[in-house]
């Protein structure tokens, strides 16, 4: 034999090893050898269920998670909510395994195995999972083919969303012994929705002698059902098929709640609603000890500002924050004090944002100004050739943190709050937040209700709502503070219900110094539209701050108002995007139909009931 034989009769016995190993081995990553369920239903209608779940993996794997439905989709087309807990995992020793369990989209998930130890291929593993299962019982009336009411047992045994075949199975479900009156069962299987079954009763008690029932067997006695598929070494279960049981036995056997326990457990599953209360309680009473402000006398409508409180100040004070309408109106005072103006480039005289620039008059004598305005002047840098004010915003977005800083800091100078009400409002978030957790978190878990979420998080959801209120009104002025603050709240006030104002600005005959004198004020209230209503009469020609290069432009109350309201709100919309800016930089599931009856109204399927879901391996 020469060598060149002798090398292609060696390639060609490789190769038939590995297609034989190839073809040896499972076409999934793992296989369910054996599942083996007992289901203990007691007169408390309380289960108690072990599975056991004997798998082999082809190919490396650190074990397998199961997949348990807790909120079910009735017939009706209503939600019920089953309780799952008490759940242990072993091996079938009884050596407790590595487990991690979560809930979502209504499906329990309990992973098992080691993270950092992972099983070659051909590896067998025996798994052992149990756990308690509360109101998962159906109760009838009396209809046609029972003696009385009935209390139902209708479970998914094996579950049907395993992505791989179960090659047998058994089950053993307990129940109450009945004595009298009728009791059956029926056993589904197949995929999800199939309604093939064999039915049992007193009468046919086993499918030994049912004909067409060759898959498996199943036997019922007046405390039991039991079953296991046939074990001829064929394949029990495809993927994504199940076995399902219903069981019917007397309401006398398993009673029905009393109506004292159905409204314990309303209350019970209700009691998340409750949330918000508690919430407003607390804070309130906190609020009470720490955050009301002291108490002054209240003051009628004021006509002008408090004293050396300049428009962004105001603005900041009336409610406790640096706003885009404190920035802007800091520009308009920067006009009205002769430091900046306004000019239109429109041919028509438009001051649109496109066509209006800011300009620098060259003033250069400060000392009226307050520090914010100074920084703020300086920051923007104009010139004399100015800027169109759809450029403000790159001036803005890296002015934003300092100025910021600058309106809270005189908060402090000038002794309006203890605390910085940011700091305030900052700290009751993050307690408020703990607070409503930690709320949600006892009634879900302390109080057994880890599966019924619902109304905790509902109220917990709704419970944000006294958790922003509190937040805002916590932070406590100063008696100095809780003074200024009425003040410019009664100037506000007087703008915005513009009628005592008007009557006032006409007595007094104000002029257009007035009005634009105010401006800066009503643009950090936003109301610019009522001041101009309270002012019209007296408008009627451009303010000092805008000048127009159009040659032949003559001035037009309501084109002047109509543009240079979109320049104000052009912006404060770049005003409020650098603060957001500013202040970003300091800082798999299955569901299964169940709740009907397994034997009436349409009948049960594979797959109904509680219970079922499936797994995978991981």
């Amino acid at each position: 034999m020469n060598l060149s034989r002798l090398i292609r009769l060696l390639l060609i016995s490789t190769l038939l090893s590995v297609c034989s190993l190839a073809f040896g081995q499972s076409y999934y990553d793992f296989e369910i050898d054996h599942m083996d369920v007992e289901l203990k239903a007691s007169a408390d209608r309380t289960f108690q269920v072990r599975e056991k779940i004997d798998v082999t993996f082809y190919q490396t794997k650190r074990g397998i998670f199961r997949e348990i439905p807790y909120s079910v989709l009735m017939e009706n087309g209503k939600r019920r909510t089953i309780r799952i807990d008490q759940i242990t995992v072993t091996d079938e020793s009884g050596k407790s395994l590595t487990t991690k369990t979560t809930m979502s989209g209504g499906v329990i998930n309990i992973r098992i195995g080691d993270e950092n130890i992972f099983f070659p291929p051909n590896t067998q593993k025996s798994y052992v999972i149990k756990y308690r299962v509360r109101d998962a019982i159906n109760f009838f009336q009396s209809e046609s083919g029972w003696d009385s009411g009935r209390a139902e047992i209708y479970w998914n045994i094996t579950g049907d969303q395993w992505p791989t075949v179960i090659r047998s199975y058994s089950y053993n479900i307990e129940f109450p012994s009945v004595t009298e009156g009728t009791y059956r069962a029926r056993i589904y299987s197949g995929s999800y929705g199939s309604r093939d079954y064999a039915e049992l009763n007193r009468e046919t008690t086993s499918t030994d002698d049912m004909p067409g029932i060759t898959d498996y067997r199943a036997s019922l006695t007046n405390s039991s059902l039991k079953g296991n598929s046939q074990a001829d070494g064929s394949i029990a279960l495809q993927p994504y098929q199940g076995v399902t049981a219903v069981i019917g036995v007397p309401d006398t056997v398993i009673l029905p709640p009393s109506p004292a326990e159905l409204r314990a457990a309303w209350i019970r599953q209700n009691l998340g609603f409750l949330i918000p209360v508690f919430v407003t309680a607390i804070l309130g009473f906190f609020w009470f000890l720490f955050g009301r402000d002291p108490k002054v006398p209240k003051l009628d409508v004021r006509f002008e500002p408090p004293k050396d409180l300049g428009p962004a100040f105001c603005g900041v004070l009336i409610d406790d924050r640096v706003d885009a309408r404190d920035i802007t109106a800091g520009l308009m005072n920067l006009a009205t004090k002769g430091f900046i103006k306004f000019v239109s480039t429109h041919p028509h005289g438009e001051f649109a944002p496109k066509s209006t620039k800011i300009l620098s008059t060259g003033k250069t004598d400060k000392s009226k100004l307050t520090t914010f305005e100074k920084k703020l002047f300086d920051d923007l840098d104009v010139s004399s050739t100015g800027m169109y004010v759809t450029e403000i915003s790159e001036r803005l977005r890296t002015s934003m943190p300092g100025l910021m800083k600058e309106l809270q800091n005189t908060l402090k100078r000038r002794k309006i709050y203890n605390t910085l009400p940011s700091d305030t409002k900052g700290t009751t978030g993050c307690l408020g937040i703990i607070l409503v957790v930690g709320l949600t978190m006892f009634g879900g878990i302390v109080l057994g209700q880890d599966l019924a979420w619902g109304s905790y998080l509902v109220g917990g959801g709704i419970s944000i709502i006294p958790l922003i209120i509190f937040t805002n009104l916590m932070p406590r002025r100063t008696s100095r503070g809780a003074q200024l603050h009425a003040e410019v709240i009664a100037f506000f006030e007087a703008m915005k219900y513009r009628q005592h104002y008007q009557q006032w600005f006409t007595k007094t005959n104000l002029d257009m110094a007035k009005y634009e004198e105010y401006l800066p004020y009503a643009v950090a209230f936003g109301l610019v539209d009522e001041w101009e209503d309270i002012c019209g009469q007296v408008v009627d020609r451009l303010p000092s701050w805008a000048e127009t290069t159009a040659t032949d432009y003559h001035f037009n109350q309501a084109m002047f108002y109509n543009s240079f309201h979109r320049s104000i709100g052009r912006m404060e919309r770049e005003a409020a995007s650098s603060l957001v800016s500013a202040r970003a930089g300091s800082s798999s599931s299955s569901s299964s139909w169940g709740g009907g009856s397994g034997f009436s109204g349409g009948g049960g399927f594979s797959g109904g009931g509680f219970g079922g879901g499936g797994g995978g391996s991981w």
